[in-house]
């Protein structure tokens, strides 16, 4: 039961800190929530979805982990028609001043993802709006 509750609370402080904190960050974004997951706060940036094909789009994901003051910026590329999705590069930075602690430019290996995966519901939001 204290389990349950401190990811409760852990879910909520991620999302008021996003609000408190984040407006700054979220103006030049479109920010969507995705999921909240224990302490991280899953968010897609609507305006950087850039399609590439019909089966291949890029977008820039963001994580968010208040309880240590770190959010994540990443580049992702996504296969929607093969389940596969690249990481192209990463950025983290101070969540609260936005100052970047590190950076990583270096395309990974594709990883595929199944239908029950967060990385499944969030090419749902963005091809058909989370419907």
């Amino acid at each position: 039961m204290k389990k349950k509750i401190f990811k409760t609370f852990s879910t909520m402080l991620a999302g008021m800190a996003f609000i408190f904190f984040g407006l700054n960050f979220c103006s030049a974004e479109d920010l969507r929530f995705i999921d909240a997951r224990e302490n991280l706060g899953y968010y897609v940036d609507a305006d950087s979805v850039k399609i590439k094909d019909d089966k291949t789009f890029n977008v820039n994901l963001v994580v968010i982990r208040a309880d240590i003051n770190q959010m994540e910026l990443t580049d992702v590329e996504i296969n929607h028609a093969e389940k596969v999705y690249t990481i192209k590069s990463t950025k983290t930075l101070s969540y609260s001043d936005r100052t970047e602690i590190s950076a990583d430019y270096k395309s990974r290996t594709p990883h595929s993802y199944s239908d029950k995966s967060l990385m499944s519901e969030i090419v749902i939001m963005i091809l058909y709006g989370g419907e």
